[in-house]
């Protein structure tokens, strides 16, 4: 017997076909997705291999010979001098440095963005990853080389710590400088670009004054980041790019990465402070201040030091201040993170039970003063400062500081 029309139990309702649609729907959508994902994880893995399968080939290659510039390269300058040299690890430095198990991204068959420094010495390798935190990004690639969508790509890079720079602006952001100008990048003009560090420490220019950061041996924290420091020492620096100067690193206490600016000597009684130039660093028996060419440095911490005649360290605290006030200010200004002490091989105990350390480096006078460093506990402080010879103090309340008629140095990074 053949079941008819009217048997309800043999048939579908609308409704229900409706259902096993969309159900099968979204089964095949979560699939494609997770396809899709695991496709983006794997082209990443490539990419990630591939940047470090170059960068180790180019120190091996750098360990013998100059480590080669590109067919075709934008300079990155300050003040008008080549700092940097960008532009892609195309097929002649990979064939050149031997390097032959792929070449190009595996979507959008780029090559990888390669930063050189004028010196030759020393690389960083820039490229964009699909994936962040398991989800992965559309990607709408054009299909001809160098047409990726940087805008949704998150940024990748191996070698030192040089700073490669992209795009900040909204129509082409991320996309690597050589795509922008075919010349150069005056990094002290500039306000249309991203330094990248690494993945995630980068410098975006608000101003012309921000990516001076990027010169290599800018300060201490830079000649320490580009792995050129040799540790505590005397080094050149310059810190917009158009001339040098001799400073000393201390390259230890916190990490390092410290510039002195400045450094009493007992007996000496000299203009000193931020606004005046004394002396030279490496003449140790003199007080010396570096003086009015700190305004030229980025820095956002200050570190005050108590050391002995043999110029050894044997106290140091830091504190949070921002060289931007240094620029424009002529006040006390509020320490931006609360005074912390970093090394401690000197204090007695009697030194120990006063009051004074920390309190007293709640304030700094950010002014172009030409006789101390000062510090303070208020805005209308009890202050003490580093002079041409020791640390004072202008006021009886703090007669028992124990820096007091002291030696002392004041460094920033």
């Amino acid at each position: 017997m053949y079941p008819s029309l009217s048997d309800k139990a043999s048939w579908f309702t609308l409704v229900e076909l409706i259902v096993v649609i969309v159900i099968l729907w979204i089964l095949s959508t979560i699939g494609f997705v997770s396809y899709s994902g695991y496709l983006g994880w794997a082209r990443d893995s490539n990419r990630i291999t591939q940047m470090q399968g170059i960068n180790d080939s180019l120190n091996l290659y750098g360990a013998k010979k100059t480590l080669p510039l590109p067919d075709d390269y934008i300079t990155i300058d300050a003040n008008g001098n080549t700092i940097w040299y960008q532009w892609y690890a195309g097929a002649n430095i990979l064939e050149l440095i031997n390097y032959t198990s792929g070449w190009k991204d595996p979507k959008d068959d780029a090559y990888y963005t390669y930063y050189l420094s004028s010196d030759r010495k020393n690389v960083q390798l820039l490229w964009f990853l699909e994936e962040t935190d398991g989800l992965q990004t559309s990607l709408p690639f054009i299909g001809q080389t160098y047409a990726a969508d940087y805008t949704i790509r998150n940024p990748k890079v191996y070698g030192k710590k040089l700073w490669i720079l992209v795009s900040n602006v909204t129509s082409t952001l991320n996309t690597p400088a050589q795509e922008i100008t075919t010349t150069s990048v005056d990094i002290d003009t500039s306000t249309i670009y991203t330094a990248y560090l690494s993945d995630s420490d980068k410098i975006t220019s608000a101003s012309v004054w921000d990516l001076l950061a990027m010169i290599p041996n800018g300060d201490c924290n830079r000649i320490k980041q580009t792995g050129n420091s040799d540790g505590d020492g005397l080094y050149l620096i310059s810190p917009t790019g158009s001339w040098t100067t001799s400073v000393y690193c201390d390259m230890t206490i916190a990490w390092g990465w410290w510039t002195l600016v400045g450094r009493s000597v007992s007996g000496w009684s000299w203009a000193f402070g931020w606004g005046s130039t004394l002396w030279t660093v490496s003449t140790n028996t003199a007080s010396y201040s570096l003086g009015t060419t700190t305004t030229d440095m980025s820095f956002s911490e200050i570190m005050a030091a108590r050391y002995s005649s043999s110029k050894n360290i044997d106290y140091a605290i830091t504190f949070g201040a921002s060289s931007d006030d240094l620029d424009t200010g002529t006040s006390w200004t509020t320490a931006t993170t609360n005074c912390d002490v970093k090394y401690d091989l000197g204090l007695t105990t009697t030194e120990k039970a006063y009051t004074w350390h920390c309190t007293l480096f709640t304030y700094w006078w950010d002014g172009n003063n030409v006789a101390w460093f000062w510090f303070g506990s208020s805005s209308t402080p009890s202050a003490v400062g580093l002079e041409v010879g020791s640390w004072d103090r202008v006021s009886k309340a703090t007669a028992n500081w124990a820096w007091h008629g002291d030696q002392g140095m004041i460094f920033v990074r």
